[in-house]
């Protein structure tokens, strides 16, 4: 080999960092929700473990052929997308969004309720119950073996 040839070295990894580009921000999520194609005719219910604006991570109670490309609906937030099936694994499946998201008809809306207030510090209800409470009576607990009460 000549002195004067230059021989291709691979980049170092402060080099390679520089390149790299940064992933965007996943969300960890547990929101149901349902895939679709055939222009509807064939669904399937999953759950939507981690999303980021390019992407989400699916779960599938039992296996499932997807095509290529199919729709994702997330129901509690009210879109659609089209996606593109990028890795398989299992149950889960890694999909990439192909489509802006579309704004569907809102078909349940969640709803949280604070029971603070009804509620007491013992844990009981309003009226000293634990059943109002929404809890389940503690079991009066029998001896310790070895020791008695």
């Amino acid at each position: 080999m000549d002195s004067n040839e230059h021989v291709d070295q691979p980049a170092s990894d402060a080099a390679r960092s520089e390149e790299m580009v940064e992933r965007p921000k996943r969300l960890r999520v547990l929101k149901s929700a349902h895939v679709f194609y055939d222009e509807g005719n064939i669904s399937h219910p999953c759950v939507v473990r981690d999303i980021s604006e390019n992407g989400a991570r699916l779960r599938f109670q039992n296996p499932v052929l997807l095509p290529e490309r199919f729709w994702l609906e997330v129901e509690l937030d009210a879109y659609k997308v089209e996606c593109q099936l990028a890795w398989s694994h299992g149950l889960e499946m890694g999909v990439s969004f192909c489509s802006e998201r579309i704004e569907t008809k809102k078909v349940r809306i969640q709803v949280v309720k604070p029971t603070l207030g009804s509620v007491s510090e013992d844990g009981t209800g309003k009226d000293g119950s634990a059943q109002d409470a929404g809890f389940r009576p503690r079991p009066k607990q029998g001896p310790v073996f070895g020791k008695k009460r």
